[in-house]
């Protein structure tokens, strides 16, 4: 009896993730605090589930500059790592790869910088098996600095 009843909580949990809890707009995911609340009101047996869904479509995000390095990954030159505040504030980190290719912005990028892109998120990779912390790789379309 425990059993059914656990096996159809997770089904109407699955069904309930499915069903619109995606804070994206069409094809467009923004990744703000209403997707990160979302995604950690998922059950987190159904967190990679929901998150792979995104993969190859389109963020937008916004992060700071955590480091800027030179990496060959994606056929792009090199990786921004940006840290998420309106994650943190939902109890998930999550920490954004940025590969792109323009020197002329990476010149641009000071540690701290605070940055609004989007761009094809390529892989979301757990950092613990609470997955309440990802690392999400993503190919730049279009970004900018926003002045604060």
């Amino acid at each position: 009896m425990k059993t059914k009843a656990f096996a159809l909580l997770l089904s109407l949990l699955a069904l309930a993730a499915a069903a619109g809890l995606d804070a994206g707009t069409g094809d467009r995911a923004v990744l703000n605090r209403d997707f990160y609340s979302s995604v950690s009101s998922v059950p987190a047996i159904l967190r990679d589930e929901f998150m792979d869904r995104k993969l190859n479509g389109i963020v937008t995000a916004r992060g700071r500059v955590k480091s800027v390095e030179e990496m060959k990954r994606y056929k792009k030159r090199y990786r921004v790592a940006l840290n998420d505040a309106d994650s943190a504030r939902t109890g998930m980190t999550i920490i954004y790869y940025l590969f792109m290719d323009n020197r002329d912005s990476i010149a641009m990028l000071e540690k701290g910088a605070l940055v609004e892109f989007s761009g094809q998120l390529m892989a979301c990779t757990p950092l613990n098996t609470r997955r309440d912390s990802y690392i999400l790789d993503i190919v730049l379309e279009k970004g900018a600095i926003v002045i604060e």
